[in-house]
């Protein structure tokens, strides 16, 4: 049986692939630790960045006022939110708050309460807030019936410079081709349901 013995080569050699075998060992541990930080930081940001956006769409409105104009009234919000307003100056002109109370309101509860009180409805798009005049529905016990417009009969006499009666004159109304024809005593009936036609 032969025996070997280490030499000072081989041991230094051996002594070498075992600390590198250590070196590597440490650079995986360490890699897989920098992997799981980044991990755990993207995580973090994401998380951090959808509260920032749902903060973004739930706006709050705080405004305490008497006697305030509804256009000082969208710059103080305007100020709080970032939206904007976009409205007609007819629909909003003269129209006052007696009082304002809102604490932390959210933005859609506070303009429902600023605005149903003028008569105003509201749209928001993107940062954009839209303001116009609300239209009333009729409710479901309501009935609402169509204006019909009412039968008139228009009477008319036609003449001649001299005053004579002129038989067979044809009136039309202007731009429908309808009319009447004048009898032997130029009188002529017509029957219509818009008056404000002209002949």
């Amino acid at each position: 049986m032969k025996t070997e013995f280490l030499t000072s080569n081989s041991y230094k050699s051996m002594e070498k692939n075992t600390v590198h075998h250590l070196i590597v060992q440490r650079k995986v541990v360490h890699s897989r630790q920098i992997l799981l930080v980044m991990r755990l930081t993207i995580i973090m940001l994401l998380f951090a960045l959808t509260q920032v956006q749902a903060k973004g769409y739930a706006q709050e409105v705080t405004l305490h006022a008497s006697s305030i104009s509804l256009k000082q009234t969208f710059l103080n919000i305007e100020q709080q939110t970032g939206y904007s307003f976009f409205y007609k100056n007819a629909d909003i002109q003269g129209k006052e708050l007696s009082s304002l109370n809102l604490t932390k309101q959210p933005l859609k509860a506070a303009l429902t309460q600023i605005l149903s009180q003028q008569g105003l409805a509201f749209v928001i798009k993107k940062k954009t807030i839209f303001v116009r005049r609300e239209f009333k529905r009729p409710s479901q016990n309501e009935v609402v019936t169509p204006e019909v417009p009412q039968q008139t009969t228009l009477k008319g006499h036609v003449t001649d410079r001299a005053g004579v009666a002129l038989n067979g004159v044809a009136i039309l109304v202007k731009g429908t081709g309808k009319g009447a024809i004048t009898d032997g005593a130029g009188n002529f009936p017509y029957s219509c349901k818009t008056p404000k036609r002209q002949f």
